[in-house]
């Protein structure tokens, strides 16, 4: 990878003033069983620092077992941040996304699609690729997620990648009824953001 192909989306800084890529995830490498759906219903914040602005947004997730180590994602993200200049504020954020994870429930790779949507012409689309790993403590009722991907995309005619992290706890007296997520999202420019989800098994 060339330098320049990295950096156009370093670039993105004066960009980052107008929105804030997400990097909240409220996910575990744990997999659901074959038809089972979970909906996460959270909420997020993000403080104003040196590349961003200061915002928030109200989320939606749909997880849905497809097979004993794949499920699918589908994520609605309503945003909004303090200026947006032409962009349009509110906005709105959709993912999907297939995960695969081993057997052994720990480590899982999900493969996401990304869209931004300003509304008009002003959109933009990123693929986020993500590594995934979780360690559940089932005697005390809970769980760690940790997270590396990078948000790969094009503006304006130039491509690059956007590493970030992620760390999340879940908490749980009965994993397969209903849990409590906290979740602290990183990205390379800088960003930083706090969430906290609810999730509930729906079947």
């Amino acid at each position: 990878m060339n330098v320049r192909f990295y950096f156009l989306l370093f670039a993105i800084s004066p960009i980052y003033g107008c929105f804030l890529p997400v990097s909240t995830m409220f996910e575990s490498a744990h997999s659901l069983e074959p038809g089972e759906i979970n909906l996460i219903v959270a909420g997020s914040v993000n403080p104003e620092t040196s590349t961003t602005l200061p915002g928030g947004a109200i989320t939606a997730i749909i997880d849905h077992g497809v097979t004993s180590n794949m499920d699918m994602r589908y994520r609605v993200e309503r945003r909004f941040e303090d200026d947006l200049n032409d962009l349009g504020n509110p906005y709105t954020f959709f993912e999907i996304s297939p995960k695969w994870s081993l057997n052994s429930g720990n480590f899982a790779f999900a493969l996401p699609l990304q869209l931004y949507a300003f509304g008009g012409e002003d959109s933009f689309i990123f693929t986020d690729p993500r590594f995934i790993f979780t360690k559940r403590n089932i005697e005390r009722n809970f769980e760690v997620t940790g997270i590396l991907r990078s948000q790969i995309g094009v503006i304006d005619g130039g491509g690059g990648v956007i590493p970030g992290a992620s760390i999340g706890l879940g908490f749980s007296d009965d994993w397969d009824k209903q849990s409590l997520r906290i979740d602290v999202g990183f990205t390379s420019l800088g960003s930083v953001t706090f969430g906290l989800g609810f999730q509930t098994n729906l079947k």
